[in-house]
């Protein structure tokens, strides 16, 4: 909806918050969830590769974005940060607001399954 509006920014700045708490949520069920199946590889080389690997990427996105953009990006066109503000604090508030009870409830949930799994183990022991 904010695409609509025209505030780009805003529909990025959205998508990235709620993409981080959705991973964050993910890590925390996986943390709280996890068994001791398997054993660990602890081998040196392939950490070497995949970070060489993930430099690589790096170095060639951050030079690309320079080449298409330069150091000193571009003059965008749109609204001001008085009107981004408040179209976020004014119109849509709510949805906001109503998307960070629904992460929270999906948090509280995932907390709870994990230690329910926790204390039925135990006491099968």
């Amino acid at each position: 909806c904010y695409l609509v509006l025209g505030a780009e920014l805003v529909a990025l700045v959205q998508l990235l918050v709620y993409v981080g708490a959705v991973v964050v949520l993910v890590l925390f069920a996986l943390m709280l969830t996890r068994s001791g199946a398997g054993e660990v590889d602890t081998s040196m080389g392939h950490r070497w590769i995949a970070g060489a690997v993930g430099a690589g990427v790096t170095v060639l996105l951050g030079g690309t974005l320079v080449a298409a953009y330069g150091w000193a990006g571009r003059e965008i066109a749109g609204p001001s940060n008085e009107q981004i503000g408040e179209q976020i604090f004014g119109t849509w508030v709510w949805p906001f607001e109503l998307l960070s009870l629904l992460l929270l409830a999906a948090l509280v949930a995932a907390v709870a399954v994990a230690t329910t799994g926790h204390r039925r183990r135990e006491g099968q022991r």
